[in-house]
């Protein structure tokens, strides 16, 4: 499969996960478009939510699950404190949410 996710969960493209759980991954974005903009990411291929939602609904509850906690942890490190993060939930052509929040410390 030519997916550029599935090379970074497999690790043929190295990265360095900043959380990691049974069925999903995070990793800074290599162009980020905020201070601090992490993906997240199934470790199998999901060509959309409906997709997941339908072979695998525990894998998009796991995956969920580590957004939150990524955000969590995000919203501790920037300064002034962030409130909000935003969680794009891009499903064309590749499932990748995203958590963006401002500036890291």
């Amino acid at each position: 499969m030519d997916c550029i996710f599935c090379k970074i969960t497999s690790g043929v493209i190295p990265t360095n996960f900043v959380a990691e759980s049974q069925h999903a991954v995070a990793f800074k974005d290599i162009s980020p478009r905020q201070p601090v903009h992490i993906l997240v990411v199934p470790k199998e291929h999901y060509t959309d939510v409906a997709d997941l939602t339908d072979k695998n609904p525990e894998v998009l509850s796991d995956l969920m699950q580590l957004v939150a906690k990524v955000a969590k942890e995000l919203l501790t490190q920037v300064q002034p404190p962030a409130k909000p993060f935003s969680m794009p939930m891009l499903t064309s052509p590749l499932l990748h949410p995203r958590s963006c929040s401002g500036r890291a410390s």
